[in-house]
Formats: C-alpha cells, sequence, structure tokens
C-alpha cells in the first residue's frame, strides 16, 4: 500500500543514519491502529510529546513525504569527480530516476524507484552512506 511516506523501517534507517527528525512532514501513530498523522509545520510533534507527554511518544514515529526527502537532497553534486549542478527527476514508464546533469547516463543517474518516494530514499541513503551529504 503506498501511503505517500516513508515506512516506520525506512524512518528508522534514515533517523539512524543520523537524519534530523525535524525535517520529517508526517509521524506513524501506532497506537491501536498504525495510521498516519501530519506534524505541525515545524516538524516538532515528537519533541512536544516527549516533553509533556513521554509515555505518549514512544507510540510515533516519524516519516517523510517524497517531497520531503527531495528537500534534503543536495542541488549541486560530485559524481567521479565532475561536478553536477542540477538534479532531476526522470519517470519512464514504470519507474522514476534521480539523476543529475542534463541527460542521463550510466555515470549521473543515481538510484531508481518503483515510486517517487522509493527513489528519493533510495538516493538519499546511497549520499549518505557515501558521504556526498552533509546532515
Amino acid at each position: 500500500m503506498n501511503v505517500g511516506a516513508t515506512s516506520i523501517e525506512q524512518s528508522n534507517t534514515l533517523l539512524k543514519l543520523g537524519v534530523n527528525p525535524n525535517t520529517a512532514d508526517l509521524c506513524w501513530d501506532s497506537g491501536d491502529d498504525v495510521t498516519m498523522a501530519h506534524l505541525e509545520a515545524d516538524g516538532s510533534i515528537k519533541e512536544m510529546l516527549e516533553s509533556e507527554c513521554p509515555e505518549l511518544a514512544s507510540r510515533y514515529t516519524v516519516a517523510w513525504s517524497a517531497e520531503a526527502l527531495i528537500d534534503l537532497l543536495p542541488s549541486t553534486i560530485e559524481i567521479r569527480n565532475r561536478k553536477y549542478d542540477a538534479m532531476q527527476i526522470v519517470k519512464d514508464s514504470n519507474r522514476y530516476a534521480i539523476m543529475y546533469g542534463q541527460t542521463p547516463d550510466k555515470n549521473n543517474i543515481l538510484e531508481v524507484g518503483s515510486t517517487l518516494l522509493d527513489a528519493a530514499y533510495n538516493t538519499l541513503i546511497r549520499l549518505i552512506e557515501e558521504n556526498k551529504i552533509e546532515l
């Protein structure tokens, strides 16, 4: 099911890699039923719950929409000693690709995914793991 947000597992991976939870724009509420809830505009619902109601905070996991993940990606990147100054999102018949530069080639397409969210998530994970993004 595509809910338009990182899964709880994806969110936990991003948090472990050091992504700031305040950049999330959604959260999972794993109370009685797992449902989505929008965060406050500044992304601070989890902080508020931790300070005001710590016993309730543990049931929430922050999550990112595709837009929030894309906002975390750099607009300029260096790949194989070549600087690319434009990030593009490309969609073909059954997948999305995040690429840098003007024309796609095997050197500048970073990651693909069946959804825009998956492509953005995969790209962000790769950039973090390759130390190409500063958190």
